[in-house]
């Protein structure tokens, strides 16, 4: 069992990384931060061309219903991507010095929540520019919580599988862009038949936009036992993923190499 001391190095190294990759990422573009508010900017762009402009199936909030379901999506898929090979590149480090593997896909979910957060201040103030706050606003945290559980939960796994199945790792891209087509982000729940939409809310990332926009663009509670019965999941899955990486911790270094 670690000692505390070997705990408290183990986050000093987690925030030194994720620092750092802060750092090689704003330091790789002349726009730097801004590129974290750009992405989901032009996705939003995109979506409103297409099916506000083009289709014409977009209402007057449509701008802060896309805003919402981008914002969900990128930091989910995102964090994802940057996750799944977290422990597969770090060949050369585990063969020189001892890291516990979930160290890896910790420091790139820490990384994705800074950037997110970053987002979401953006996200507040254009959504009470253009809706104007309402109450319902503070479970806002609520969902925000439980999608970093879900975040977390899947990007553990990944790490932990993909070093064993490296062919994951050329699957799971369209598996996010199917998913992304199956989340509700540029449409709403009403577009699907309603046989289907049980099924639709099956997908946790779909069930979290949609309470992301009940609360901040409908004045509505959010749906506390979906959202119970998400983060247990996602506490479950967790718990998982982290089984997996410290099962394996040894033989890692041995499957990368």
């Amino acid at each position: 069992m670690k000692r505390p001391d070997q705990f408290a190095v183990f986050a000093r190294y987690v925030v030194y990384r994720v620092k750092s990759e802060l750092k090689a990422e704003t330091t790789r573009s002349y726009l730097s931060y801004l590129w974290w508010l750009l992405e989901p900017c032009l996705m939003i762009a995109v979506f409103y061309l297409v099916f506000g402009v083009v289709f014409r199936r977009g209402d007057e909030n449509f701008v802060s219903f896309l805003l919402l379901g981008v914002t969900a999506w990128l930091w989910f898929a995102n964090t994802l991507t940057k996750s799944m090979q977290s422990v597969r590149k770090e060949t050369n480090l585990m063969l020189q010095v001892y890291v516990p593997k979930y160290v890896f896909p910790l420091s790139a979910i820490m990384l994705g929540l800074f950037k997110q957060l970053f987002v979401v201040l953006l996200l507040f103030g254009l959504l009470a520019l253009l809706e104007g706050p309402s109450h319902t606003w503070m479970w806002f945290a609520m969902i925000f919580l439980v999608q970093l559980l879900l975040i977390a939960a899947v990007s553990m796994l990944a790490a932990a599988i993909v070093p064993f199945v490296p062919d994951l790792v050329y699957l799971i891209p369209p598996l996010l862009q199917l998913g992304m087509f199956l989340s509700g982000i540029f449409y709403p729940i009403d577009w699907i038949p309603a046989a289907y939409q049980s099924l639709f809310r099956l997908n946790p990332m779909a069930g979290l936009i949609i309470e992301y926009r009940n609360v901040m663009l409908y004045s509505q509670l959010p749906d506390l036992e979906y959202l119970a019965c998400v983060g247990a999941g996602s506490v479950a899955l967790l718990a998982c993923g982290l089984w997996l990486l410290v099962r394996f911790d040894r033989i890692y270094p041995r499957l990368t190499n």
